[in-house]
């Protein structure tokens, strides 16, 4: 068993780098839109699957629990998930900070199954370029399948 008190400081390390990370994706969108590139810019942030924090006794990512399965992912697409390709730089270490008034709509948000083999066709399609077909069912003597 995991000391409650190493259990909070694995906890906030969590929390600590995915506050980073957003951060970081920040500097990324705001960089986009001050050069000119936020209007024709498809942006994809995905991980590789969830992560336990103690739930159900569980740490790290080796179950099958709903945590580890899930994975997030988002896409920007200029003029569908938003009219307006501006990006504005949130800092949460600025002075005055105030995170309830930084919260978000999402007008795309979906609960329907999404699987990561999904992604390269939708960007091929949202891109403009051919989308591959699909495997056949029997795919044992191709030498490349793409789907």
């Amino acid at each position: 068993r995991i000391p409650d008190s190493y259990q909070y400081k694995l906890r906030q390390g969590y929390s600590a780098a995915t506050s980073y990370v957003d951060y970081l994706v920040g500097r990324v969108t705001e960089a986009l839109d001050q050069n000119g590139y936020a209007d024709n810019t498809i942006i994809v942030f995905m991980g590789d699957h969830g992560f336990h924090l103690g739930d159900n006794g569980e740490w790290c990512k080796q179950t099958n629990y709903d945590a580890a399965i899930r994975i997030p992912m988002m896409i920007y697409v200029p003029g569908v998930t938003s009219q307006s390709p501006s990006f504005s730089l949130i800092d949460p270490t600025a002075p005055g900070f105030d995170s309830a008034a930084n919260t978000f709509a999402y007008p795309y948000a979906t609960d329907e199954l999404v699987e990561a083999v999904d992604l390269f066709p939708t960007l091929a399609e949202l891109s403009g370029l051919p989308v591959p077909d699909l495997c056949p069912q029997d795919s044992g003597n191709i030498d490349t399948c793409v789907e």
